[in-house]
C-alpha cells in the first residue's frame, strides 16, 4: 500500500471480504468509524434515514449503532443466504426439525425437547467442566 497502513477495521474487512475487495472494505471501515463518532441525536436521524422510521423507545444509543452497523455490513457483504435465513425462521417458531426437536419416522409427530445451554459461573467455569493439574 505504498507505505500507508491499513486501519485495522478495514484490515479484518478485508479479510473477510477477500483481497481483491480492500477499497469495499475501506469504505466499510471508514462508515463504520464514522458510526462510531455519532452522537445520540446524530444517531436518531441516521436510524430515520435508514429505517424509515424512528428508532424504537427505549432503544439505547449503543445499541442503535450496533443495530445500524449490522445494516452496513449487510449493504456491504452481503446477508444470510435464503437456505439459513428459513433455518433461523423456524427454529425462532419453534416448527423447525433440527436442534430442539425430535422426529422418530417421517409423518409421526414432533416431539420438542429442550436445549440447554451451559451458562459460565462467575469464575468461567462451565458446568460438567473437570479441573484438573498437571
Amino acid at each position: 500500500m505504498g507505505g500507508e497502513r491499513m486501519p485495522a477495521a478495514a484490515q479484518s474487512m478485508a479479510a473477510v471480504v477477500g483481497t481483491g475487495a480492500a477499497p469495499a472494505a475501506d469504505r466499510l471501515a471508514a462508515a463504520l468509524d464514522e458510526l462510531a463518532g455519532l452522537d445520540a441525536a446524530s444517531l436518531t436521524r441516521r436510524w430515520r434515514r435508514d429505517f424509515g422510521s424512528a428508532a424504537p423507545p427505549g432503544l439505547s444509543p449503543a445499541l442503535r449503532a450496533r443495530i445500524l452497523a449490522h445494516r452496513l455490513q449487510i449493504r456491504a457483504l452481503g446477508g444470510l443466504d435464503r437456505d439459513t435465513a428459513q433455518a433461523l425462521g423456524r427454529f425462532a417458531a419453534g416448527r423447525g426439525t433440527g436442534a430442539g426437536r425430535v422426529t422418530s419416522e417421517p409423518g409421526a409427530a414432533v416431539t420438542s425437547t429442550a436445549i440447554a445451554v451451559p451458562v459460565p459461573d462467575r469464575r468461567g467455569h462451565t458446568p460438567g467442566v473437570q479441573l484438573s493439574r498437571e
